[in-house]
């Protein structure tokens, strides 16, 4: 009923009931590949995120971290580290 009003503008009913399928949806209806800058932000405070020198950040992550991983990403206002864990490779998996 809400696409019915003449308040709004643009809208799209989603098909799915499945959060996952419901992301799909949006990025194709939307046609947000191109617009999508993942991993550009913090998680944390909304900060710009840049790629860090692996040997920069030795003494901030964990031994095994360091030694597993070998790209390294830094928020520039609050520093927090960030490196590409298979928690990203899943987010790839299900958005492409």
């Amino acid at each position: 009923g809400l696409l019915k009003r003449k308040a709004v503008e643009r809208g799209y009913w989603l098909r799915s009931t499945d959060p996952i399928q419901q992301l799909k949806e949006v990025i194709k209806r939307f046609q947000l590949n191109q617009q999508m800058k993942l991993l550009s932000i913090c998680l944390k405070c909304n900060g710009p995120i840049v790629k860090v020198d692996k040997k920069s950040i030795h003494q901030e992550v964990d031994a095994d971290i360091y030694e597993t991983y070998h790209n390294f990403y830094q928020c520039s206002q609050c520093q927090k580290i960030y490196w590409n864990g298979l928690h990203i490779q899943k987010m790839f998996e299900i958005l492409y």
